[in-house]
């Protein structure tokens, strides 16, 4: 008996493109497109599989000893290539390996530099250290400059999502409450546009929304976890 052959395609953002082929228990993923020279990692179900520069053409050939969802990304983790269409790029993004914290030497503020006293500017007296009392800031001062305002923490292997979502313009799909929204572009010609959002608490993504406009009947990838409401197929990625 001949043994089962099953032929996926693999699409990106560009003119990248790429196919996989299963026959019996070997598959064989076949890339194109890519830039010259570049280091790409392919991943199954978010393990790494292998890691391997392309060619002078930008083809890429590699192979894996089991069957699942395949993705390759470059030395970045940015995506390049994965299963599916809309749903697969969100799916891709939500298994991407979490980037390793810098050591806290890394992290270590910089000294400041020795407080230089010069005769112009006598020291605080003794009477003032002691006390409790904060100047009043300028009456011009009412809000704090926008610089000084905490940033958004986005969670680590999700700044490409934070990328898209700046591009896009606010909307709300349905109600949402807590919830901030964007109409972004699509990677695929399939679906017409794509819709981002995430969920704070303090200044901490506590959760992901991902959409795609569709029919009831008809989802976009058959994936886990995805529900249809008021013309939308969406996910809610809560973050721990």
């Amino acid at each position: 008996m001949n043994p089962s052959f099953s032929f996926r395609f693999m699409q990106g953002r560009g003119k990248e493109s790429g196919h996989i082929r299963t026959l019996g228990n070997a598959v064989h993923i076949t890339c194109r497109g890519l830039m010259p020279h570049l280091l790409c990692t392919l991943y199954c179900l978010g393990k790494p599989v292998s890691s391997l520069k392309t060619d002078l053409s930008g083809g890429l050939s590699l192979s894996c000893p089991h069957d699942g969802f395949f993705f390759l990304c470059d030395e970045n983790q940015r995506l390049l290539l994965w299963e599916g269409e809309e749903a697969g790029y969100f799916r891709a993004l939500s298994l991407l390996p979490k980037k390793q914290p810098p050591t806290p030497q890394e992290t270590r503020s910089p000294e400041p530099p020795p407080e230089v006293v010069t005769s112009a500017a006598a020291p605080p007296s003794a009477e003032l250290e002691n006390s409790e009392f904060i100047p009043a800031p300028p009456p011009h001062a009412s809000a704090p400059p926008a610089a000084s305002l905490p940033a958004l923490s986005w969670p680590s292997g999700m700044q490409q999502l934070a990328d898209e979502m700046a591009k896009g313009a606010p909307f709300v799909p349905f109600a949402l409450p807590g919830f901030r929204c964007r109409k972004c572009s699509s990677a695929s010609p399939a679906v017409p546009f794509t819709v981002l959002g995430y969920q704070t608490k303090g200044s901490r993504i506590t959760a992901l929304f991902f959409a795609v406009p569709g029919n009831p009947l008809r989802p976009p990838v058959p994936l886990p976890g995805y529900r249809f409401r008021e013309g939308y197929w969406y996910h809610i990625q809560r973050i721990g």
